[in-house]
């Protein structure tokens, strides 16, 4: 357990300094380079980051996958979930597609699948062998939505043109993961303690209806805590040439991370971490369900106490679609 804490609160660190960088760039001016300022802008270590943790998840799942005896094509996979990954902030940068706006983005996504679908149909015609066809295929096409279409939300969140103030997506995005850990803390903090009923034994027998209360509640109270925030954080008021002391630099730190949630109601925020919590738990499920076929514990051994990377993000990449419509769409928040 203290290996799982550790390794937890290093990655929340490490995503937090991630963002800092990202909002740093982003709202550095470039001079005379406006089309590197407005890629900037719009992403610059996140989507990169984040396309290298979907190429590790990629190489994971192929591996139980083909521990399932199925065989997808691993490298057009791959190629595929990247350029998934990379287009909604490519078009947010006005570097793809017709315009700025957030949906030509939807639109590439769209493309890039159908590309995506089409290419592994003609990299299968090439194979002697027409046995196992469907389901290669099929395999194919399920990591490509899975690790391509789905955590690409992370970067429609980020990238979103629309916004009234892009470079603070970054923080917007540190929110949502915050909000889906805290389903995995509670689910499993609150499972250990009280759990007795088993929620689905057959896929994964140590997750419990307890646990799975623990989760949502664990969500919902990470939400209403940074809407607690943004009423009580003052942000600093600072003269000309006067240097920030620690205490004004951790309250902006509070004050940009609790912008979204303070403009959100009670109502919203309890809707918001409860679905967030549900399909956190959805996806850890689904990964248990491809593990348990291919009757493999763990993803791989990559994150100290965890398994791998695929075992870290499985909630999070259920999550991020509906945390992009509900802020974006259902809301307008974003």
């Amino acid at each position: 357990m203290l290996q799982r804490i550790l390794t937890g609160v290093t990655s929340i660190a490490v995503l937090l300094t991630l963002v800092m960088a990202e909002v740093f760039f982003a709202e550095r001016p470039w001079g005379d380079r406006p089309s590197l300022e407005k890629l900037l802008l719009h992403g610059s270590l996140i989507p990169v980051l984040f396309s290298v943790v979907i190429l590790l998840a990629v190489h994971e799942m192929v591996t139980i996958l083909r521990q399932a005896k199925l065989a997808p094509q691993a490298t057009w996979a791959a190629l595929s979930c990247v350029v998934l990954m990379l287009s909604p902030w490519l078009c947010a940068a006005g570097l793809v597609g017709d315009g700025i706006i957030d949906v030509d983005a939807l639109h590439w996504q769209v493309l890039w699948f159908a590309v995506a679908v089409i290419g592994s149909v003609a990299i299968q015609l090439r194979k002697t062998s027409t046995e196992s066809a469907i389901t290669d295929l099929a395999s194919t096409w399920m990591i490509i939505a899975y690790l391509g279409i789905l955590p690409s939300f992370a970067i429609q969140i980020r990238a979103d043109a629309n916004a009234s103030n892009v470079a603070h997506n970054a923080w917007i995005l540190f929110f949502v993961f915050l909000v889906v850990f805290a389903s995995d803390i509670g689910a499993y903090f609150v499972g250990c303690a009280i759990g007795r009923r088993k929620l689905v034994p057959a896929v994964s027998p140590g997750k419990s209806v307890e646990g799975a209360f623990g989760g949502i509640l664990g969500s919902i109270a990470v939400a209403l805590v940074f809407k607690w925030l943004a009423n009580a954080v003052q942000l600093p008021v600072l003269d000309d040439g006067v240097e920030p002391t620690t205490s004004d630099k951790f309250a902006q730190l509070f004050f940009d991370l609790s912008t979204l949630p303070g403009r959100m109601s009670i109502g919203q925020l309890v809707i918001f971490g409860a679905i967030m919590s549900i399909c956190t738990q959805l996806g850890d499920l689904f990964e248990s369900l491809c593990k348990r076929c291919a009757q493999v514990k763990d993803s791989s051994a990559v994150v100290p106490g965890m398994g791998g990377v695929l075992d870290v993000i499985d909630g999070l990449i259920f999550a991020l679609p509906a945390a992009w419509y509900l802020l974006t769409r259902a809301w307008q928040l974003v």
